[in-house]
């Protein structure tokens, strides 16, 4: 998974307690838009000290994530991932490529 600082074209859910393996946190589920499936969550609240600096962050499982494909823009694979680990979308709705690890998907 991946934490980031902002989330574009999801809806939130309401916020409820869970205990994580860094502790108890207000969260709530993030859905995407498109699919309406769950692809993560963002910290309402952080009740430990040493975690506040996730609130109001989203957490995206690597699932959910795609990297796009495209010959008119320059995108590079998130450092220390191998790029045969990728699922690739191509910028067109609706029709998507894998990488030859189809089987292996994260």
């Amino acid at each position: 998974a991946y934490l980031f600082d902002q989330c574009v074209n999801v809806v939130i859910g309401p916020a409820e307690d869970r205990l994580l393996i860094t502790g108890l946190h207000s969260v709530c589920d993030i859905f995407c838009k498109r699919c309406k499936g769950m692809i993560g969550w963002t910290y309402a609240r952080a009740y430990e000290s040493s975690q506040k600096y996730k609130e109001g962050k989203f957490i995206i499982e690597k699932i959910n994530l795609h990297l796009e494909e495209s010959s008119y823009y320059k995108v590079s694979h998130p450092a220390g991932e191998r790029p045969d680990r990728w699922r690739l979308r191509s910028m067109s709705w609706g029709s998507e490529t894998f990488g030859s690890a189809q089987s292996n998907e994260i």
